[in-house]
């Protein structure tokens, strides 16, 4: 028995219907790793899953479960079982607060991701590509300014997932007929009124059940740097476009390990650093375990603190 993928979103969305499209494309990517597996029994699946990552595991297993859940496999408890085996170990080395091997041999300080900004910076001062007379650029010089602005993003501002791949371009005019309605707020923008007053909405991204929509101000270095783009971009919607559609979050994925190379640093990482970089980690260990002690999670514990 294979994974069956007819109609496969459809079924999805009528099982979990608040699952966002993003996600339930997400979960098809991850079951199509299992497209070659025979899945009537779930050892295959583990045989599968053995040598890979814990984070992989996890990513595959997720959806699987739903799927599970959908065609009423006969093993669903022991998706459940291995799925909580899964959680237990990944919290353990989050709790340890160690690089992973991956990450120790790709690691970059945040200082040296700012200097590596600093080059791009350069390249684009050595093409000319920041002066008024420049109009036009060829591909090698796109590129590198696109680099530039990118990072930028990710640096001027604590770097969030890949929301920006899908950043609509809009007016302000245009924006606050939008939030009138915020049932209308379906995409991630870049909101200008004029060069020097820009701000990003995001709206579709992982915890905005949490955060709804969040409005956050562009620093006056990053509104310089995305000006400087938005003269090139050949008035497509998108800030950042393929072929004059939507990025996708791979490609800009791809795109952003491309900058770092030959070190392999992804968004994710590029996270870590940051944060690494932001704070105190004894300090993180000393509540995680004044946590444990006394039986209850971080987020309580915050609640208890007093000035």
């Amino acid at each position: 028995m294979k994974i069956n993928t007819i109609n496969l979103k459809e079924k999805i969305k009528e099982y979990k219907p608040k699952l966002k499209d993003n996600s339930i494309a997400q979960y098809i990517r991850m079951l199509n790793k299992l497209k070659d597996i025979d899945i009537s029994n779930f050892n295959n699946v583990k045989d599968f899953l053995k040598d890979k990552k814990e984070t992989f595991k996890k990513n595959v297993c997720i959806p699987f479960l739903n799927y599970a859940n959908i065609y009423k496999l006969d093993y669903i408890k022991e998706i459940e079982d291995y799925i909580k085996e899964l959680n237990v170990k990944y919290n353990k080395i989050k709790l340890e607060y160690k690089k992973t091997k991956k990450e120790e041999n790709n690691w970059l300080d945040w200082n040296e991701i700012l200097n590596i900004r600093k080059k791009l910076y350069k390249q684009v001062r050595s093409f000319d590509i920041h002066k008024k007379e420049k109009t036009k650029l060829n591909g090698q010089e796109k590129n590198i300014l696109k680099k530039y602005t990118i990072l930028s993003i990710y640096t001027y501002l604590p770097p969030r997932r890949l929301e920006i791949a899908s950043l609509v371009k809009i007016n302000k005019k245009d924006y606050d007929k939008l939030i009138e309605n915020k049932s209308e707020l379906k995409d991630n923008y870049l909101v200008i009124k004029n060069k020097s007053n820009m701000f990003f909405s995001y709206n579709v991204y992982k915890s905005n059940r949490i955060y709804d929509n969040q409005t956050i101000q562009i620093p006056k270095k990053l509104m310089k740097i995305l000006n400087l783009w938005l003269k090139f971009d050949n008035g497509c919607n998108y800030l950042f476009a393929t072929n004059k559609k939507q990025m996708s979050s791979n490609t800009l994925s791809k795109f952003i390990n491309n900058i770092f190379l030959p070190h392999k640093i992804s968004v994710n990482m590029l996270r870590h650093i940051y944060i690494t970089s932001m704070v105190d980690v004894e300090a993180e260990k000393q509540k995680d375990k004044m946590a444990f002690l006394m039986g209850h999670s971080k987020f309580t514990q915050s609640q208890y603190l007093r000035k």
